[in-house]
């Protein structure tokens, strides 16, 4: 198996020598992820920074490199 992680784009591409059999690859890109994370929390109305909260990693990893980054990250009011 292979893995590759980006914060975008498309996957990297794996090449073996040797005769050896390409593995199933296997691409994890962030940004996809950030955008199904957003999605879930605005279809269930629900305030990110509640779980998230004021973890200073989280709020680091949360901001690099992420459009929503201030949709997640942002506190807002309580009904």
């Amino acid at each position: 198996m292979g893995v590759t992680a980006g914060w975008s784009g498309p996957a990297g591409k794996m090449t073996t020598f040797g005769g050896l059999k390409t593995p199933k690859q296997y691409a994890i890109v962030v940004s996809d992820i950030d955008d199904l994370i957003a999605d879930v929390f605005k279809v269930c109305s629900r305030n990110p920074y509640t779980f998230i909260g004021f973890n200073p990693a989280a709020q680091e990893a949360i901001t690099r490199y992420n459009p929503h980054s201030e949709f997640l990250s942002t506190r807002t009011p309580t009904r």
